[in-house]
């Protein structure tokens, strides 16, 4: 008998301990989940488009460079074309410049999410003056 209940014992044991480890597994996986779901951070990407051109036709090619470099610090790569051409230089990969030759003449607003986390973004923006530019992130 007293076999029986040494053994009972063990293996209720190992049990309880599988069962905690499932539990601590498994609440750490969707608590990450939860917090990347609740963090997401959806982009205004109309209004950003708008900030650029703002910047740019207040203060011109440095005040959009200015704007450019904070948005940067956020983890925004952008910039605003006129013309097709960038009025502050961006970084681009080769399949990136194929897509840009492709959307400028357009006329569209596209948004891409490639990766999670990770969005371009080609936004059609017409200023105060009536011209219309393309803010690229």
């Amino acid at each position: 008998m007293n076999s029986i209940k040494g053994s009972l014992y063990w293996r209720l044991l190992v049990w309880f301990c599988v069962a905690n480890l499932l539990v601590l597994f498994l609440g750490g996986f969707f608590a990450r989940r939860f917090i990347e779901y609740t963090t997401a951070i959806e982009i205004n990407w109309a209004a950003l488009a708008q900030e650029a051109d703002q910047a740019y036709q207040t203060g011109g090619r440095d005040a959009l460079a200015e704007w450019v470099q904070q948005q940067r610090q956020q983890g925004v790569e952008a910039t605003l074309f006129d013309a097709g051409e960038p009025l502050v230089p961006i970084r681009l990969r080769g399949p990136m410049r194929a897509l840009l030759q492709a959307w400028l003449p357009s006329g569209q607003s596209i948004v891409l999410q490639p990766r999670k986390g990770f969005y371009v973004a080609f936004q059609q923006v017409t200023g105060a003056d009536g011209h219309t530019r393309q803010l690229l992130a």
